[in-house]
């Protein structure tokens, strides 16, 4: 069957693994009230890793998914497909003709089809979990593996049948096709489709979002070594001090990092800006603390640069 969305009520999260037992509820940290902004496609499916137990083939291609006719370079690229639990995820808008192609094929050969639309998600980003393990539920059970091939009579007015296995290894797509594929791509999702558009665009923003995050992170280290471990602590004969600034930097560097796996960016640039504080408060001081690695040790390791610089204050003090 088709995922369809249901209406996202507060129902506990709980999505189905391949094996058909159920995957504990992943915790979460609270989302800042007010924010309207809509989850990424990435948070939504590093979300669909943990809700079905598996990681996902991201940006995944069937040589079955694609128009009749069409050569093997044009195949349908989709978001996500997890093969344990027989699902394929679409991120954001398609085409009229992608969204046929997908709604027909994709349960044609007994796998089911879950379509997620980031903008759902904006009005209550708090309970992002909860609304995304509802509608993976309302995909229903794991179907099982077909024991036969898919009948030449569905949907063969829309699209090809798939192929048999050919007797050589299939020789990887030419550079000329690829560029091709990708040309016919954008073309068919510039015009009267932005919303494709506007989710491809995202990707990109986030790949340099990604890369301006690790850059100000390792000169943030770096001043902080320099100046607070070296030159204030070390330099200055406060040699507690220096420790807790240098575990300070250990739990800022892990807990940007584990909070950027986590697909929160927010929390990153917090983690990154705030340094132990943030670590802390989103990875044990949190009603729903963040559990993605390396987020348990970033917090411990914070807590002790807290409890160093505060003692080296109070011994400069006194």
């Amino acid at each position: 069957m088709t995922g369809e969305w249901a209406g996202f009520e507060g129902a506990p999260a709980l999505a189905g693994s391949g094996s058909g037992a159920p995957a504990p509820r992943p915790a979460t940290a609270p989302i800042p009230t007010g924010v309207t902004v809509p989850p990424s496609a990435a948070a939504l499916l590093n979300r669909c890793d943990v809700l079905f137990g598996e990681i996902g083939r991201r940006m995944h291609r069937f040589s079955w998914l694609r128009a009749a006719g069409a050569p093997i370079e044009q195949c349908l690229v989709v978001d996500a497909y997890f093969p344990g639990n027989r699902v394929v995820v679409v991120c954001g808008a398609q085409t009229a003709e992608e969204d046929e192609l997908c709604a027909v094929q994709v349960p044609a050969h007994g796998l089911r089809l879950l379509r997620l639309q980031p903008e759902q998600f904006a009005s209550d980003p708090g309970q992002l979990t909860t609304r995304l393990a509802d509608a993976i539920r309302a995909l229903g059970p794991v179907p099982p593996r077909p024991q036969e091939p898919v009948p030449r009579s569905v949907a063969a007015r829309h699209v090809a049948p798939p192929l048999a296995p050919p007797p050589t290894p299939a020789r990887p797509p030419t550079p000329l096709a690829a560029a091709r594929w990708a040309a016919d791509r954008a073309r068919a999702s510039t015009a009267p489709d932005g919303k494709r558009a506007a989710g491809r665009t995202d990707r990109e923003q986030q790949e340099r979002a990604g890369l301006v995050l690790g850059v100000t992170l390792v000169v943030v280290l770096a001043a902080e070594m320099m100046i607070f471990v070296a030159i204030i602590g070390f330099g200055g004969g406060h040699p507690v001090l220096a420790i807790g600034f240098a575990f300070d930097v250990g739990a800022r560097a892990l807990g940007t990092i584990a909070f950027a796996r986590d697909g929160d960016e927010d929390r990153a640039w917090g983690a990154l800006i705030v340094g132990s504080p943030a670590v802390v408060g989103y990875t044990l001081l949190s009603e729903e603390p963040i559990t993605t690695e390396p987020a348990p040790l970033a917090g411990w390791v914070g807590a002790l640069a807290i409890v160093l610089i505060v003692v080296a204050g109070l011994a400069a003090v006194l």
